[in-house]
């Protein structure tokens, strides 16, 4: 109810009811993303859950493991960034550090600068983002039938 489970949106100071909508309107934007452009089931998959982890930002990061196991059909490396994040959070609360917060959100915030940063050179360099293609339809129809 205080919002202090959201790390990257806790960051920006809202009392605690307006970082979790403003959590969950980033969640419910990747999600719609996703419906409205249509990626192929990996790339849309491991969007939705490193969207899903760095809305949430668990303290244990075998979680986004699911995520790492998605990233490796999308030949992306960079969604293991997401997966890493969590580990020095991790280490930082069961070790009690004094300032596990701002370690936690700090990673989670690198590993999202690093997506964007991965995905604008992949574009810069003329690469086929694979994020931002819709599937061919007709070879999706391929496998559902």
């Amino acid at each position: 109810d205080h919002g202090g489970r959201f790390l990257l949106t806790g960051a920006l100071g809202l009392p605690g009811p307006a970082t979790t909508a403003l959590a969950a309107l980033g969640l419910l934007g990747a999600v719609g993303w996703v419906l409205w452009r249509r990626p192929s089931f990996p790339h849309g998959a491991a969007l939705l859950l490193a969207a899903l982890f760095l809305t949430v930002t668990p303290v244990q990061p075998w979680y986004a493991c699911s995520l790492l196991a998605v990233a490796t059909l999308t030949s992306w490396p960079w969604w293991a960034a997401v997966t890493a994040a969590g580990y020095p959070y991790f280490f930082a609360v069961i070790l009690d550090d004094p300032h596990p917060v701002g370690l936690g959100r700090a990673c989670y915030a690198a590993a999202l600068a690093v997506l964007v940063i991965a995905h604008h050179i992949d574009r810069r360099r003329g690469a086929v983002s694979t994020l931002s293609v819709a599937p061919n339809r007709a070879a999706m129809a391929d496998v559902f039938h």
